[in-house]
């Protein structure tokens, strides 16, 4: 069961095993609600998983500690998509010790294109609507912002952004949350957010993903600037 499976698999992030453990964790997080939960309530797996992610920073970087952020990044982008469990991570401070690391490292692999676009999401679903305060925050926060778009226009072109094909609907979310603060509305639109809604509107789908939610981001941004 759920359970017993994630205490298990989290002491196998310990060992040589731990981005097999982890690429388990992340996909029972991206499709299981409750898996989510459960690993969130797990002592010790948040903090597991922040030590996972920081590794990219480190100066003698190997293919085995990228894969291991990039993973470590989804599973909190994963996890960031329900608003009680975001919270959590919030406090946590993933945000300060693992995605602003993350957005801040440099690299030009595809693995490391992937974990920058999956960080930017993750940052956009967990501060979205909490004001800026300084101007490290801001910076990543505009980080956060053009990367989202840019990784939408990736998406509607059917390209693949480091190495990863990402669904437009699943971008629209995140992008719901940028669009939330007030304070975000005129770089997302200046670095060219409105033209990729449109051809999404053209595309709409009343039962596809996340059609409301696309709706709703085109109303937050015209609404805005009428």
């Amino acid at each position: 069961s759920n359970e017993h499976a994630v205490p298990k698999l989290l002491r196998m992030m310990d060992s040589d095993e731990r981005c097999d453990a982890g690429l388990v964790l992340n996909n029972c997080a991206a499709f299981c609600e409750q898996s989510c939960k459960r690993m969130v309530e797990c002592p010790g797996l948040v903090e597991k998983f922040k030590a996972m992610a920081t590794c990219n920073t480190s100066l003698a970087l190997t293919a085995h500690q990228q894969l291991a952020a990039s993973i470590a990044i989804g599973v909190f982008n994963c996890l960031s998509r329900s608003p009680a469990l975001a919270q959590v991570l919030v406090e946590a401070r993933v945000v300060e010790e693992a995605l602003a690391p993350a957005l801040c490292a440099s690299g030009k692999s595809d693995q490391h294109e992937a974990m920058l676009a999956l960080a930017a999401m993750t940052m956009a679903n967990l501060t979205g609507n909490i004001a800026v305060v300084d101007q490290e925050r801001e910076h990543l926060t505009n980080v956060a912002i053009a990367t989202t778009v840019k990784i939408l226009g990736f998406a509607l072109d059917g390209k693949r952004w480091g190495g990863t094909n990402f669904a437009p609907y699943s971008i629209v979310y995140p992008l719901n949350n940028q669009a939330a603060n007030p304070q975000n509305r005129e770089q997302l639109v200046g670095c060219g957010l409105l033209p990729l809604l449109a051809r999404l509107i053209d595309d709409w789908d009343p039962d596809g993903h996340n059609a409301n939610e696309t709706l709703l981001l085109l109303v937050t941004l015209t609404s805005h600037f009428t």
